[in-house]
C-alpha cells in the first residue's frame, strides 16, 4: 500500500512538471497561490516590485505616466497585479492624481503609498519607485528562504516515514517467514 502510495505521488509530480510546461501553467500556478497563503503574498510583493522597478525605469527616462501604465501589464505573471495595474491606468485616464490612483489600487503597502506621495511632492517618483522595489525584492528574498527553511525539514520527515514504511512492509514479512521457520 505504501508503495502504492508513493507511486501515486511520483505520478501526481510528473503529471504536474508537464502541466507546468503547457499552457495550463497560469491555472496552476494560481491554484498554488490560492491554496498557499505565503506564496500569494508572496507573488504579490514579487509583482508590486516589478511594477515598481519597472515604472522607476520608465519615469527615469521621460515616458509619460500613461504610456508606462498601458506597458506594464507585460511584464506581470499574476493576473491580480495586472487588473490592479488597469485600475490605476483607468483612474490616471479619468484625471486622478498618480499618488491617489497607486493607493486607490492597494497594489503597495500603506508606508510604501506615503513614500510614494512624498516622492510625488518632491518631484522624484522614480527614485522612491527603485528604493520601493529594492524593499520589496529584499522582502521577496527573505520570504522565500523562510519557505524553503520551512520547505526542507518537512520532505526530510516524509522522506523519513516513507522510507521507515516501506522498510516495515518489507522487513515484517521477513520476520514472519522466519519466525515460522523456527
Amino acid at each position: 500500500m505504501v508503495l502504492a502510495l508513493v507511486a501515486v505521488v511520483v505520478l501526481a509530480v510528473v503529471v504536474g512538471a508537464i502541466m507546468l510546461k503547457t499552457s495550463a501553467r497560469d491555472k496552476v500556478l494560481a491554484f498554488v497561490r490560492r491554496l498557499f497563503p505565503p506564496v500569494r503574498t508572496l507573488s504579490m510583493k514579487l509583482a508590486s516590485s516589478r511594477v515598481a522597478s519597472v515604472l522607476s525605469m520608465m519615469l527615469s527616462s521621460g515616458f509619460p505616466t500613461n504610456e508606462a501604465f498601458r506597458l506594464l501589464p507585460s511584464v506581470l505573471s499574476d493576473g491580480e497585479a495586472s487588473d490592479k495595474v488597469a485600475g490605476i491606468r483607468k483612474e490616471l485616464d479619468g484625471g486622478a492624481a498618480f499618488a491617489d490612483a497607486i493607493s486607490n489600487s492597494k497594489l503597495f503597502d500603506g508606508l510604501h503609498d506615503r513614500m510614494i506621495r512624498m516622492g510625488v511632492a518632491a518631484g522624484r517618483e522614480d527614485q522612491v519607485m527603485a528604493k520601493i522595489a529594492d524593499l520589496y525584492e529584499e522582502q521577496v528574498e527573505e520570504g522565500i528562504a523562510r519557505l524553503v527553511s520551512i520547505i526542507e525539514p518537512t520532505l526530510i520527515v516524509l522522506l523519513a516515514i516513507v522510507i521507515g514504511a516501506v522498510l516495515l512492509s518489507v522487513m515484517l514479512p521477513m520476520a514472519g517467514i522466519l519466525s515460522s521457520m523456527l
